[in-house]
């Protein structure tokens, strides 16, 4: 369907919707972003998988990209979610994944940047955002594997003060962070017009 199509569609939906939730709709479609994105990759526990999606709803980064070289997620973790956020697979067992994931960002200009807990990462604080950006974050069992480490761009952390070097709520961390950074910068962060009608009509 082309875009006049869509907003022809889209103006006749919306007839038969609230104002209010229609408001709604116009506030979080405005809100949401592909600048930032986040790659899971062989994650053990789908409960993980859940749980970063949810959060990636929540502070409206649009994309979510899960690598499974080794590991099933269940099909049915983003109940729930469906047409909120996209989520998209990098499962074919013919390929290496981790790279082909890596190259499709390449091609679209994004810097790639593994989450990590040791020193020589920079901190969230000093990441830019002038360039989109993509959030690798660890393996829980076996943390950043030869390919992460190969494309990675820059490591980025959070500081951390205490003994423990890492925690489950550092990727809500990073997310609020770099959300409300954007939102606060002169960067074009937000859905390009044919992307907003796909997200109304979903």
């Amino acid at each position: 369907m082309q875009s006049e199509g869509k907003r022809e569609a889209l103006n006749f939906l919306f007839e038969f919707v609230a104002d209010r939730r229609r408001e709604l709709f116009y506030k979080v479609v405005e809100n949401r972003t592909c600048h930032i994105t986040i790659v899971l990759e062989d994650i053990f526990q789908s409960y993980n998988v859940s749980a970063t999606l949810h959060i990636s709803e929540f502070y409206d980064i649009q994309d979510v990209y899960i690598i499974k070289n080794k590991h099933n997620i269940n099909p049915h973790v983003q109940l729930g979610l469906n047409n909120r956020i996209d989520l998209h697979r990098f499962n074919d067992e013919r390929k290496e994944n981790t790279v082909e994931c890596y190259n499709y960002f390449r091609i679209k200009d994004y810097k790639i940047y593994p989450t990590i807990s040791h020193k020589y990462g920079i901190t969230l604080f000093n990441l830019p955002i002038d360039e989109k950006i993509v959030l690798i974050f660890e393996r829980e069992l076996s943390g950043l594997t030869k390919t992460d480490i190969n494309n990675a761009d820059k490591y980025v952390k959070i500081p951390i003060c205490g003994f423990i070097g890492s925690f489950n709520i550092s990727r809500a961390i990073f997310c609020y962070h770099l959300v409300g950074k954007l939102h606060r910068s002169d960067v074009d962060w937000k859905l390009t017009q044919e992307k907003k009608l796909d997200l109304y009509l979903s």
